[in-house]
């Protein structure tokens, strides 16, 4: 089937114009997302909020992971890392602000999990969806989350 360039103008004319209108709906949709640091669950998940100071306080503490297929078990939360800062020369550039962060976890259930998004609870936090990688299948096994708001 042949195109005309009347009609492949119209049909590009017509996907700058919704290209055009993302932004706008992502900007409402942000707006009505809320969070309470004290909530039972996550109310509308867009944005997350996860910060290092959200999660600081909370190391040593212990989530509770769910799995569809293999249930629950506990992960302790071990440590919270901040990139590193840059230094050398050509670093004299002011660093923009720390816009991602890993979690470390440690479990000793003896069960363990694949790469996978699973549901972690904390009283403090509510449930909500985490992407964890596992380090090791050796015991302790330990897992890692990156949080990234880029």
């Amino acid at each position: 089937m042949a195109s005309s360039r009347r009609s492949f103008l119209a049909g590009a004319a017509a996907w700058i114009g919704l290209a055009a209108t993302a932004p706008l709906y992502a900007e409402v949709t942000a707006d009505h997302s809320s969070w309470s640091k004290n909530a039972s669950s996550w109310v509308d998940t867009t944005p997350y909020e996860f910060t290092p100071e959200l999660f600081e306080p909370l190391v040593g503490s212990k989530f509770r992971v769910t799995d569809a297929t293999l249930g629950g078990l506990t992960m302790t939360l071990t440590s919270v890392e901040l990139p590193q800062a840059k230094s050398g020369p050509g670093t004299a550039v002011k660093s923009p602000p720390v816009s991602g962060f890993a979690l470390h976890f440690r479990q000793i259930s003896g069960v363990w999990l694949p790469q996978g998004t699973y549901q972690l609870s904390l009283p403090q936090l509510g449930t909500f969806p985490l992407f964890i990688v596992p380090g090791s299948k050796v015991r302790p096994t330990s897992y890692t989350a990156i949080i990234n708001h880029i």
